[in-house]
């Protein structure tokens, strides 16, 4: 079921219930109201004609002088008892059943009324005459009939028609509430995979529908910022990979073709085939990270470590492979409590990102010097600092860095793949650690890592 149809018939459904109910609690008060003029009635028009036949009643002769029936309005049945439960006045127009439980209700209540079910009112109440006697008047009326018949076919007939209007009301009002989201899926329609730069036009009021337009307007950006990421990474990627294999084929290609080489020919020969070789397990290394961190980061497994471990373990792995590297690990300031000597997070993650900001800052410093403070501030705070001696960048290119595959322009004859901060990027990103990075021309470059706040057990 369309959502219009579903609400068309929703509104219709509770309008029905919201009318039915009213008109039903409009009968029923008019129905109370009328019932109780024809009783306030039938007591006024009674009462007189039962004063007259107290005055020709004789209380001595237990009979009435004479018996006139002339001034009792049509339809109206009049009963009077004395105070023995004796009959002296009877006239019928109606039919009623009068019991002597009704005259035993008249002494407690002194008044009573009940409607019957073909609409007969019948009336109790108590008269007195001028010598202060008791008597029991039992009068009835039958209610007009025409009456509810003509106010209920009236509430009828109004249900009736207003249930058409609320129904092609209800199908106007939904279809133009829902014509907004008409003319945006007729938009989307026109995103194609060719066209990811298009994007749904947004309304001038600020409602929900504007709210939703420009959601997914974002949406798009990402997807198309996603779809541009993995565009430029596979071609990034087949550059990265071809370029040390192709040196590794031309070197062998070279070795094999002449005949004539010494031993040390062949051992330089292998150890530029080697360095190669180093080079595409550094760009595989960090693209299998990528690959996990983007495939099972809601599965990462963590535990708490101490952050000086961690740091010691990257800079014995990196001083493994680069022997010529220089790691100075200081601390600044004392812990407040144990915890703050722990982080936690996936052990082999962080040491792939520390290894890859110590590789890259003793790798543009000058005297391939790395120096790492690990401060512990007053206020709780960790923060992991790491700075080089190197040539520093701009500002501007500051945000470029941990774009994939971006190399500094003035850096190129420095050996990378461009992958390693992007990297960092995601693993700080996953760990809830701000990176932060300060860098001058000619004054070097320092990567702030603001840990995440301990947890106090």
């Amino acid at each position: 079921m369309q959502i219009k149809t579903r609400l068309t018939l929703q509104y219709f459904l509770l309008f029905a219930v919201i009318l039915g109910f009213s008109l039903t609690f409009f009968y029923s008060k008019y129905q109370e109201i009328l019932v109780r003029d024809s009783i306030y009635n039938l007591k006024t028009q009674t009462s007189g004609l039962v004063d007259r036949i107290l005055s020709d009643y004789d209380r001595d002769s237990l009979a009435m002088r004479h018996q006139d029936s002339s001034h009792m309005p049509f339809g109206v049945s009049l009963e009077v008892y004395d105070d023995k439960f004796a009959r002296i006045y009877s006239i019928s127009h109606v039919p009623m059943k009068v019991g002597d439980q009704d005259l035993l209700n008249l002494m407690d209540n002194y008044e009573w009324s009940r409607v019957s079910r073909n609409n007969t009112i019948t009336l109790g109440y108590i008269k007195r005459d001028k010598r202060g006697g008791q008597y029991f008047v039992i009068a009835g009326r039958k209610l007009g009939g025409g009456e509810f018949l003509e106010i209920r076919n009236l509430l009828l007939l109004t249900f009736l028609i207003s249930l058409l209007v609320a129904a092609l009301g209800g199908f106007w009002y939904t279809r133009q509430a829902l014509r907004p989201f008409k003319k945006v899926m007729e938009q989307v329609e026109n995103i194609l995979p060719s066209r990811l730069d298009f994007r749904l036009k947004e309304g001038g009021e600020n409602d929900e529908i504007s709210q939703l337009v420009l959601t997914f307007n974002r949406m798009l950006d990402r997807v198309q910022e996603a779809f541009d990421y993995q565009k430029h990474f596979t071609a990034n990627v087949a550059h990265e990979l071809k370029n040390p294999i192709s040196i590794m084929s031309a070197q062998l290609d070279v070795l094999l073709q002449q005949e004539n080489r010494s031993g040390e020919d062949y051992r330089q020969a292998l150890k530029s085939v080697l360095r190669d070789c180093y080079r595409l397990s550094d760009i595989t290394d960090n693209l299998l990270q990528l690959s996990r961190i983007f495939s099972d980061s809601g599965k990462m497994i963590t535990s708490p470590w101490r952050i000086e471990d961690l740091l010691m373990e990257s800079r014995g792995l990196l001083l493994r492979s680069n022997p010529e590297y220089k790691i100075l690990i200081n601390y600044v300031g004392e812990p407040i409590h144990e915890e703050q000597l722990f982080i936690e997070g996936n052990k082999s993650l962080l040491k792939s990102a520390f290894m890859n900001i110590m590789d890259n800052c003793c790798k543009y410093s000058n005297d391939q010097t790395v120096e790492i403070n690990l401060v512990f501030e007053e206020d709780g705070r960790r923060i992991i600092e790491m700075s080089d001696r190197g040539p520093g960048m701009n500002v501007e290119d500051i945000p470029l860095i941990f774009k994939p595959f971006y190399r500094d322009p003035k850096t190129q004859h420095k050996k990378g793949s461009g992958i390693g901060l992007t990297l960092v990027d995601s693993v700080m990103r996953l760990h809830q650690i701000d990176i932060e990075v300060l860098s001058e021309r000619d004054k070097g470059t320092t990567f702030r890592l603001k840990l995440p706040p301990s947890e106090v057990k």
